[in-house]
């Protein structure tokens, strides 16, 4: 059968960061990176009894490496290649907010001459404080992308409005294959996005049209891309939804009671919610969802919890170690950075002027045996990061209102045997803690709702799609 082509055509909805090998040097649209988010949103919407029959599974689909037992009982690695090829491309001018470069002589008060870095666009005119939130890596206080040259690395940031194209070429067609691909697609394109910082709203696109027309490949079980005959996002998405559970779970679809050992959803366990309607935050659409996602956050984030803060805040002034057993920020992934002001300051506003602080990581724990910090530093097996297990993705309604879809996939913090460090920065080893993760998902659940500074405090409208039992 000759090779057949799909080519969804895109719209970006949100700033979006991309890159190659080097993603300090431009932005670029990968056909590697679209994959790689294919395959994550494929695999967390699947459930396999073990790593092996999964990886096989994922394999068939995109390509990959496995191991396979031989008749002899040895394990050999078996490598798959993807029976399709993904293509991507801009079919628009792209706008960019770019990073500085170089560096330029100011004189300073003192009257003193200095070199500081050249920062680039400008954002404040076009973000609001929440955007600027969710984009504070790259940020500069002035509101200025930060000068690739600078200790924090600025990257080119590609405006929303733009259009690409995802082609997808299918070498030994079948229709189980494509419909796989699909799907995998409606779920990127709905509840995911690309490039870097896409947990949080960044780099969303809108699906505007196929060619050839979907209709013509006559595919079962395969959620409409077109919203049209929907009254609102929920109702469009749960439909999709149940279309992807009907082809990929056990009928009817088991309850789960406990996580699964990676980021994945799981009915009963999982959480997905739909926040419409933005009631804050600047800009128009999905942009303005995005806003008003980054103002709430950042109000619930800032010295919460406060206790742990405080305690954190006083060690270091003490030289001694927090009293706390378990570290319940660690939620929403690691590592997370702490940076404290002076005696007597805790909690005060302004600029701050940092006397030291903490990383929260992974480390490596022998029971009944006292880390050895310096030597933990060293281990490359420490889990230094952990993606946060809380995806936002946000969107516009036909309508042009702005909605955000909020997932909540809680999986294991960290492999075996490892606890959360907290690494005391600036010389201030006596206060190294080590601490136990998260036993419960509360901070992050009253992330979403249920207090005055929760995420549906920004919107109209909450509609749970799927919530824990």
């Amino acid at each position: 059968m000759a090779p057949v082509s799909v080519t969804a055509h895109c719209r970006a909805l949100t700033p979006m960061l991309a890159g190659g090998a080097d993603p300090w040097k431009h932005f670029e649209l990968r056909a590697s990176e679209a994959k790689s988010a294919l395959r994550f949103w494929w695999r967390a919407f699947h459930d396999f009894s073990d790593p092996k029959t999964m990886y096989l599974a994922e394999s068939q689909v995109f390509g990959g490496k496995y191991q396979e037992t031989t008749p002899d009982g040895k394990s050999v690695e078996k490598a798959l290649a993807a029976p399709f090829r993904i293509e991507i491309n801009a079919t628009s001018a792209i706008e960019f907010f770019n990073p500085g470069e170089g560096k330029e002589t100011q004189r300073q008060r003192d009257g003193s001459l200095q070199k500081v870095d050249v920062l680039g666009g400008d954002v404040t005119k076009d973000w609001g404080d929440g955007v600027r939130s969710i984009f504070y890596a790259i940020l500069h206080h002035t509101g200025k992308i930060q000068n690739i040259g600078a200790k924090t690395k600025g990257r080119q940031v590609a405006k929303p409005g733009f259009t690409f194209d995802l082609r997808f070429t299918f070498r030994r067609p079948n229709k189980d294959l494509v419909a796989n691909v699909l799907r995998a697609l409606w779920l990127l394109a709905n509840l995911g996005g690309l490039g870097a910082r896409s947990r949080r709203g960044a780099g969303c696109f809108a699906i505007t049209g196929f060619t050839p027309a979907l209709e013509s490949l006559a595919l079962t079980d395969v959620p409409k891309f077109s919203r049209d005959g929907f009254q609102n996002p929920a109702d469009y998405l749960r439909a999709g939804l149940q279309v992807i559970l009907r082809a990929w779970y056990p009928q009817p679809v088991p309850t789960y009671t406990a996580e699964p050992p990676y980021t994945a959803f799981r009915p009963g366990f999982s959480a997905i919610r739909v926040l419409s309607n933005p009631t804050l935050g600047l800009g128009q659409g999905a942009l303005r969802a995005v806003d008003a996602v980054g103002c709430m956050m950042k109000k619930y984030r800032y010295i919460n919890p406060s206790d742990e803060a405080k305690e954190m805040h006083a060690a270091l002034h003490g030289g001694t170690t927090p009293s706390f057993s378990e570290h319940t920020k660690a939620q929403l992934g690691l590592p997370i950075i702490y940076n404290f002001r002076g005696a007597g300051q805790f909690g005060t506003p302004g600029k701050p002027a940092i006397f030291g602080g903490y990383t929260a990581q992974g480390i490596k724990v022998i029971p009944g045996s006292s880390p050895d910090f310096a030597k933990a530093a060293k281990d490359k097996n420490n889990a230094d990061r952990r993606a946060s297990p809380l995806l936002i993705s946000c969107h516009e309604w036909t309508d042009g209102r702005g909605y955000a879809v909020v997932c909540h996939f809680p999986a294991p913090l960290l492999p075996d045997g490892q606890k959360i460090w907290l690494k005391a920065k600036n010389g201030y080893s006596a206060s190294h803690k080590v601490c136990d993760p998260p036993t419960t998902y509360t901070f992050t659940d009253e992330l979403i709702q249920g207090t005055d500074k929760s995420l549906d405090k920004g919107f109209a409208t909450l509609t749970n799609l799927w919530t824990r039992t």
